[in-house]
């Protein structure tokens, strides 16, 4: 009798203390087919990625789980907790859905609902294929191919490498994964690949001075990616016989000398690149400094650059950053050229976090504060990183010159965000603008971080919503000096329609709920007047839920960059 009841009384607490039983789990199954057949596709990877409500108490519990198609491309998770989860799927020869502009369907279940009737469809890739040969029409190998498509950095429309390969033996080259849509196609000498493009990799020009050799050539034979063929590949099409010929082009030399005011005397030596500014994507051209610190770059097409210079000196104290940087313009021959290496400096400032609970003290070392470049091509290595203590004070290390954006963020224990309330530099409103540190370190900087922030809850009508979701849920400030301090905040629609924006500052947003979402995109003003007059007007209060019932606005064909 006690071992019954003993029996009884644990497991009567084990139900107690887990909240649920298994009798209560949902499930969430769907079906995954070939657009361009719709035919189900057989062994798709489907993963299954959220916050469930944990079985111990109402804490949510992040969970990953897997599970393969059959063979009419079926798929099911049984005993799924009450929460939201994300499906992302993938199959070999087909597009990943995070590339198509749909990734991330938000899937809400609650407690032992079975979640069914979800669709995934994924494109078969494209295939390009081609030959890369010279101004004679032989074939040269090691050659890169790079695949561009346009995408947005900066609120700018660019040509960006999405994909690539190189060339065998043949010349030939084969570049698959690709989604269906326009683009471009580069082919770029190496110093590598130009042994095997014979001995006359670079001639003389006569009376110049300059030299002539292969350089970038776009398809079919551009010195210019605006003078470009566009290519337009289609679901499982296999684009043939795009072949690119190689162009010489006059390049110039760049020399100079690197100086160290640190050194200690003897040998230098340095590591020189040219990057062009209208060529971010590529490494550029570069060479290492003799003993002495003079260095020579050959092979420098015209055009505007940023020379950057760093050290090989390993004496240095760890983790410290030492640069030296100069810009300039190409037309010609360029000597003379005198960099400086500069060692990084010191940042600090100090944050305050204003909680959303009078009286609550959140821990100042939670806080993330980030430094990220301004300026297009301000890439040399990792960012500069910063140490917040248990006071509020902050100080970043090795901060190399240049233009910066400060942002900060705090994510509470209860999935709560924040933003930055202020920002003041020296005395000043610094919030919506950059830091020009290219002289030299500016400051004090203060943040005010706060965590009293707004949410917006939001419909759409589910006769808009298509088996697989809605796309995607956009909060974008009114207020323009806003949209440059605070990121575009775009949620994934629910199966239901429904969908949750979070951490938002105080203020009036526009929401919109699009069928696809391309980031980066309505930072284009061009863009954004396309669609800034479907959108809904929210006021968001501090620590307040705001709703709204938006309208499926299709997502403008030029915004996705193709």
């Amino acid at each position: 009798m006690r071992a019954s009841m003993l029996s009884i009384l644990i497991t009567l607490g084990m139900v107690l203390a887990f909240g649920q039983d298994t009798g209560k789990l949902g499930s969430i199954e769907g079906r995954v087919v070939n657009t361009a057949t719709g035919e189900g596709i057989r062994r798709a990877e489907v993963v299954m990625r959220g916050s469930g409500v944990a079985a111990r108490g109402a804490r949510s519990e992040q969970m990953t789980r897997a599970a393969s198609t059959d063979a009419e491309g079926k798929f099911k998770f049984e005993g799924v907790e009450a929460g939201n989860y994300f499906l992302m799927v993938q199959k070999q020869g087909f597009v990943p859905e995070r590339r198509t502009g749909y990734a991330g369907r938000s899937i809400r279940v609650t407690q032992g609902q079975e979640v069914s009737g979800l669709e995934y469809k994924l494109q078969p890739h494209a295939v390009i294929t081609g030959r890369v040969v010279d101004d004679e029409g032989e074939p040269v190998q090691g050659i890169a191919v790079n695949v561009l498509q346009r995408r947005f950095m900066n609120g700018k429309r660019r040509w960006m490498q999405s994909n690539g390969g190189s060339t065998n033996d043949l010349g030939e080259f084969r570049i698959f994964n690709l989604p269906p849509g326009k683009v471009i196609l580069s082919a770029m000498p190496g110093r590598r690949a130009m042994a095997f493009a014979g001995p006359l990799v670079a001639t003389q020009v006569s009376g110049a001075g300059a030299e002539q050799q292969y350089v970038q050539t776009y398809y079919p034979n551009a010195f210019d990616s605006e003078q470009a063929t566009v290519i337009e590949t289609k679901a499982g099409q296999t684009v043939s016989n795009v072949d690119i010929q190689l162009r010489r082009g006059t390049v110039f030399r760049i020399s100079g000398r690197v100086t160290d005011p640190d050194s200690q005397g003897g040998p230098m030596r340095f590591g020189v690149s040219a990057m062009r500014s209208d060529d971010m994507m590529r490494g550029g051209e570069g060479a290492s400094t003799k003993p002495d610190g003079t260095f020579e770059i050959r092979g420098v097409r015209p055009g505007s650059y940023t020379l950057t210079a760093t050290t090989y000196d390993q004496r240095p104290a760890a983790g410290q950053r030492r640069l030296g940087m100069v810009k300039l313009d190409v037309s010609g021959d360029v000597e003379g050229v005198a960099i400086e290496i500069k060692n990084g400096f010191k940042v600090s400032g100090t944050l305050t976090i204003q909680s959303a609970n009078v009286g609550d003290k959140v821990d100042p070392k939670s806080a993330n504060i980030m430094f990220a470049p301004a300026e297009q091509g301000m890439f040399f290595g990792p960012p500069p990183r910063v140490t917040v203590a248990a006071d509020g004070t902050w100080s970043a290390e090795n901060v190399v010159p240049g233009v910066y954006r400060l942002n900060a963020i705090l994510r509470s224990a209860d999935g709560g965000f924040s933003y930055v309330a202020a920002l003041n530099v020296g005395g000043e409103d610094y919030l919506g603008r950059d830091l020009d540190m290219t002289q030299g370190p500016v400051g004090p900087i203060r943040v005010l971080l706060s965590t009293n922030s707004g949410t917006i809850n939001g419909t759409l009508d589910t006769s808009e919503v298509s088996s697989e979701g809605a796309g995607f849920a956009v909060a974008i400030p009114a207020e323009l000096r806003f949209r440059l301090v605070d990121q575009m905040r775009a949620m994934p629609v629910a199966q239901d329609g429904s969908f949750s924006i979070r951490g938002l500052r105080p203020g009036e947003y526009l929401v919109f709920a699009f069928d696809q979402y391309q980031s980066g995109a309505l930072e284009d003003p061009e863009i954004f007047k396309q669609v800034d007059q479907k959108g809904v007007r929210v006021k968001v209060a501090a620590g307040q839920t705001s709703t709204a019932q938006v309208k499926l606005t299709p997502w403008p064909e030029e915004a996705m960059g193709q």
